[in-house]
């Protein structure tokens, strides 16, 4: 689903949480240093989804969304017939 307000960009993880704390960011995704080498070696190379849950409906819809698209990446990048490994914790 896109949406016309959505926007990317390229921060460190203490802007993205400023981001999240003071409501101009919705939603980011912390990609680690050495997340592309990680994933070519098969060493459970990981992401971490941020949400901000001030309005849990929006939160909801956009957490979904986020890991749905990790999800898919994952199962590209492991072959056919693998299983999505997803570990949630809310804070």
């Amino acid at each position: 689903m896109a949406h016309a307000d959505a926007e990317v960009r390229r921060v460190d993880g203490a802007h993205l949480a400023d981001a999240l704390d003071h409501g101009r960011a919705i939603v980011g995704v912390e990609i680690p240093a050495g997340f592309a080498s990680k994933l070519a070696t098969h060493s459970g190379a990981t992401v971490q989804i941020l949400v901000d849950g001030t309005n849990s409906n929006t939160a909801l819809i956009a957490r979904g969304d986020a890991e749905r698209i990790v999800q898919s990446y994952g199962l590209r990048a492991a072959g056919a017939g693998a299983t999505p490994a997803v570990e949630l914790r809310e804070r």
